[in-house]
């Protein structure tokens, strides 16, 4: 035994079980150093990733944005032409119903009663022609005011008795509905001043 420790064969085993133990370490320690590597390039492409995905969800929610305002936009540019073109035919309308009451209405002028072409009978006819036109088209498209005024002109033509008194009436209500008229189509103020 002491021949076998004197020649070198414990130190050989002894050797041989250091470098198996080193080795082992070695393995370890780069397995180890290998997989902390790998869980770092993991975490730095899971990092990325998530960086990315942010970006992207940013760029889709400035987009979605953007895509709202440019609905809005459109939707309000929509209901403004809609408005200004409704508001246009309206007062194509008003002019052509307008116009057409307004010549009936020359009876109620103030030459015609200096010529005595204001008789009972032809204001009778214009009062019914205004209540026609309040119930008609042009009553349809007047503004309350308007459509006010057109009573009080009417009931002033009906009261009508051939005085001074009633024809002045009759020409004031006359003077209120040719302003109220004028204010519907945008040429003048209403008695309110609008």
């Amino acid at each position: 035994f002491v021949d076998a420790l004197l020649t070198g064969t414990p130190f050989a085993i002894l050797a041989a079980l250091v470098g198996l133990v080193w080795q082992a370490l070695y393995v370890r320690n780069r397995d180890k150093h290998h997989d902390d590597q790998i869980r770092r390039e993991m975490e730095l492409e899971q990092r990325k990733f998530s960086y990315q995905r942010e970006i992207e969800d940013r760029r889709f929610e400035y987009q979605k944005q953007l895509e709202t305002l440019r609905f809005e936009y459109e939707q309000r540019r929509w209901r403004e032409e809609l408005a200004r073109d409704v508001a246009l035919k309206t007062v194509e309308a008003r002019i052509e119903e307008y116009s057409k009451i307004w010549s009936r209405i020359e009876g109620v002028a103030k030459n015609q009663l200096d010529t005595g072409g204001i008789t009972t009978e032809s204001i009778r006819a214009i009062a019914r022609d205004i209540k026609s036109w309040r119930y008609g088209k042009g009553g349809l498209l007047a503004e309350e005011t308007t459509r006010d005024a057109a009573f009080a002109l009417q009931t002033a033509l009906w009261e009508y008795k051939g005085t001074e008194e009633t024809y002045r009436r009759m020409r004031f209500a006359r003077r209120r509905f040719r302003d109220a008229l004028r204010a519907d189509m945008g040429v003048g103020e209403d008695e309110r001043g609008q």
